[in-house]
Parts: structure tokens; sequence; C-alpha cells
């Protein structure tokens, strides 16, 4: 009985916690774009997409909920942290990305080789959006009879996200993943990154 309310209460908490970070995500992108307004109506890209030159390096850190559908035995939503790294390629840049879950008697790990190609939307939102391989090692919730053994599995995905710049090379990200294979799976969170490289030594646009 215990188990079954502690399980509920951490369910709660990772659903707050979701509309958290999509709160802070959406007031994050709301304050950049009101705070580059004034000047996007003066000087508007009549592009529209303006596409980062693939000269830099970068590494960020993200943290967020991971939402499964589809998977046995894995199917609340799970608090989840992660790293990533990318360097330029003729392209875009090639990321590198591990991802950690565990709670709720569920272990997941994730590592992904993608592909990311950052932009700039009318001369005024940092973007980004990416397509990846990746694999998962996990082992799915235990019952009273049985416990089970890890698990490896393939999939793909399809990534975007923004970028909001504070000082020199180091700005907010926020991430949203979606994944296919096993199951169905979403990813939503918020970090840091630092960017080495190209324009970051300057002041961010």
């Amino acid at each position: 009985m215990g188990g079954l309310r502690s399980s509920k209460i951490n369910m709660v908490i990772t659903k707050i916690i979701a509309k958290l970070l999509f709160a802070v995500g959406l007031l994050c992108f709301t304050s950049e774009v009101l705070a580059q307004s004034t000047q996007s109506q003066r000087t508007v890209n009549s592009q529209g997409i303006t596409w980062d030159s693939m000269d830099y390096y970068d590494a960020s850190l993200t943290f967020g909920v991971f939402l499964p559908f589809g998977i046995a035995g894995v199917r609340s939503n799970y608090p989840m942290w992660g790293v990533m790294f990318s360097h330029p390629s003729v392209l875009g840049q090639v990321e590198y990305q591990f991802y950690s879950a565990k709670a709720e008697g569920v272990t997941l790990y994730s590592g992904v080789l993608g592909l990311r190609w950052d932009f700039r939307l009318f001369d005024a939102i940092d973007g980004f959006f990416g397509i990846g391989a990746d694999m998962y090692y996990y082992q799915r919730k235990a019952t009273q009879r049985r416990q089970f053994e890890f698990v490896t599995s393939g999939g793909t995905d399809l990534k975007w996200g923004a970028y909001f710049p504070l000082v020199g090379g180091l700005r907010f990200r926020s991430d949203f993943k979606f994944n296919m294979g096993p199951g169905k799976t979403f990813y939503v969170g918020i970090g840091l990154q630092y960017r080495l490289g190209g324009d970051s030594q300057s002041s961010p646009r």
C-alpha cells in the first residue's frame, strides 16, 4: 500500500515538474521575442531564416522529463538528465548525446548519434532541429514474481528547440525530442549550452 502511494506521489511530482519546465521554456521563449521585437521590426531579415555557419563546437547539459508510450513495464513519467557534445561537419552539427533516467523501479540509458541544424528566425529567435539514431539500454519495472533483465533496443528521433543567450558563449537551451522505438517517447528539457568558436565570443545577437 505504501509503495503504491509513493508511486502515485512520484507521478504527481513528475507531472508538476513537466508543467513547470514547459512554463519556463514558454516564458524564456516569450521574453526573447519581446526583448528583440523592436529591433526586428526595424530590420527584418528578408530571407526569414538565416542558417548558422557550422564552425563551432558546443557542449550542453539538460534536465527534464521522459514520457514513454507503449513500452512494457515503463509506463510512468520519469525525471531524466542528459549531456550533449557537437562538432561541425559538411552536413551539419554532429551531436553525441547521452541520457539517463532512474525512478520507480525503472532504469534507462540512451545514447544518440545525430545531426543538428541551427538557425535564426526573422532575426529574432535562435533555434534548432535535428534527427538522430538512438540506442536504448533499459530495465523495466519488476513485478512481485519476476525481476527483469536489461533490454537493448534501437530507434530514431526528431528534435527541436530554442536557444536564449546569456553571456558570451553561454546560453539556455530548451529541448523537445520525439522518439520512435522502443514504443514512442517524448522528452522535454531545459539546460545550459556553452559554444566555442564561431561568433560565440562576441555579444549575443
